[in-house]
């Protein structure tokens, strides 16, 4: 995940764990990551099991590192950076009764 700031300042957040890919990946993450900071990325870590463990310990960490970054709650921006994507997502269903509303009145 790739959280944004004023300035377009961006801090990558990975969590790092087996369920989501087995130790055969890191190497393949790490190579990734490398790639990535010689780009001007920025990255934060944590594994999975340290997240159950210690979880506020962790969120503390993560929202440490995010303030001394400048990169605050969206709430307090003056303008949302101009990279930043709006989606708005409907469930299937509102689709499909959607389009079975809009045959309907056709016929």
């Amino acid at each position: 995940m790739v959280v944004e700031g004023a300035s377009d300042i961006r801090l990558a957040i990975e969590c790092d764990g087996d369920e989501y890919h087995g130790p055969d990946r890191w190497q393949h993450d790490m190579n990734r990551q490398r790639i990535l900071e010689r780009a001007g990325w920025v990255f934060w870590r944590c594994f999975a099991s340290t997240w159950i463990l210690k979880k506020d310990e962790v969120l503390f960490e993560l929202l440490q590192r995010l303030h001394a970054m400048g990169i605050d709650p969206l709430g307090s921006a003056v303008r949302t950076s101009s990279l930043v994507e709006k989606r708005v997502w409907r469930p299937v269903f509102e689709d499909v009764r959607a389009t079975t509303a809009d045959v309907t009145e056709v016929v």
